[in-house]
Parts: structure tokens; sequence; C-alpha cells
């Protein structure tokens, strides 16, 4: 369960922190995640991502896919180590 604590964990400085970068005029590298900013706003298309992330984790694990877990565990790590690199500019 330490995976699905990790998950909500980078989910929520995720999403804190692509709001800070895009509020600084920065855009979104998803193009899909960029679409549903544009057609719903970037707090709500934030929320389900919060949501779904830790969620798809949480089922991974659940069905025997620990490793894969792992695998995107360590994608949004990056993806948040990526954003807050841009803050720190």
């Amino acid at each position: 369960m330490v995976l699905v604590f990790l998950a909500i964990l980078l989910s929520v400085l995720d999403a804190y922190s692509t709001y800070k970068v895009i509020s600084r005029g920065g855009k979104e590298l998803n193009p899909i995640m960029a679409k549903l900013i544009e057609r719903v706003g970037l707090v709500k298309a934030m929320i389900p991502v919060v949501l779904v992330k830790p969620l798809g984790i949480y089922l991974l694990i659940l069905n025997g896919w620990s490793g894969l877990a792992m695998i995107l565990v360590g994608v949004i790590a990056l993806v948040v180590a990526n954003n807050f690199r841009h803050l720190m500019r």
C-alpha cells in the first residue's frame, strides 16, 4: 500500500505544480490534459486526475501488476520533478 500512498502524494504534487507552472505562463505538455484543461478549465481538469491515478495504481496492485504500478509511480515522480524544476527557474 506504500505505492498507493506515494501515488496519492505525487498526484497532489503533480496537480499543484502543474497549476503553478501554468499560472506562470507555462503550458501542459500532455496533449490529452491540455485539451481537457482547455475545455473545462485547469482546476476542474486536475480534480479527476488526482483521484484516478492512485485508483489506477491500487487496481494494478490488486490484480498482480505491482511491477507496472511501480513504473507508473516512477513516471509520475519524474513529471513532478520536471514541474518543480520549471518552478525553480
